[in-house]
């Protein structure tokens, strides 16, 4: 009985945590936070999370080409096997509050780098196979109010999980920096693509992007 409620209390812990740094993403991307429902309901094996949100908002989180929505799939799925889920997100409910807003970029000197760095961080840890190896190197550009991270995974992570998984996060932390004021471009390498050898210009640097 004791190793039965241990079980169930490390399950319910799982669940919270994941919908804890899937809400901190979706977050991120949003005006409004304060209109944003997220609905998770758990079955068996599995459970679906809804997702319902200003109406100015709703935009931002489906993308160009349903991007972004389909890059949250693609979070949520790689969250939730990461920690025993299997995680569904259907398509973005249509919103019941608010007014539509043209969306328009502005630069933000004060956008909160070290929040959205350590979100980076804390959703590749908990969805790359080793946590311990995960680490970003950050440049700044200040005349091109732009940052560049380079996210660094173990060498022996999945080619897929690093591609496939990696595009899905540039496409997300290019709609955060937006959201924040600043354009955020994500370079996600695994350690076995270097040599040792280091480019001189940043050009170089960045010729080799997945």
């Amino acid at each position: 009985m004791l190793g039965a409620k241990t079980k169930t209390m490390n399950q319910t812990d799982k669940r919270l945590a994941f919908l804890g740094l899937f809400r901190r993403v979706v977050t991120e991307i949003i005006s409004h936070p304060e209109d944003l429902v997220l609905e998770a309901k758990q079955f068996t094996q599995s459970i679906v999370v809804t997702i319902q949100a200003h109406a100015a908002d709703t935009p931002r989180l489906i993308g160009e080409g349903a991007a972004n929505y389909k890059a949250l799939v693609l979070l949520a799925v790689a969250l939730g096997a990461r920690a025993g889920l299997r995680v569904s997100i259907p398509p973005i409910r249509e919103p019941v509050v608010g007014k539509p807003d043209r969306y328009k970029f502005a630069p933000n000197e004060s956008w909160p780098k070290e929040k959205i760095i350590k979100l980076l961080l804390d959703v590749a840890r908990g969805t790359f196979s080793d946590p311990d190896a995960v680490e970003a190197k950050v440049f700044d550009d200040d005349s091109t109010v732009s940052t560049t991270v380079e996210l660094w995974v173990a060498r022996n992570e999945r080619l897929a999980l690093v591609t496939g998984f990696g595009s899905a996060l540039r496409t997300l932390f290019d709609a955060i920096g937006k959201a924040n004021g600043r354009l955020l471009y994500l370079d996600v390498v695994a350690k076995k693509d270097v040599d040792g050898r280091q480019p001189a210009t940043a050009a170089g640097r960045f010729a080799g992007e997945l």
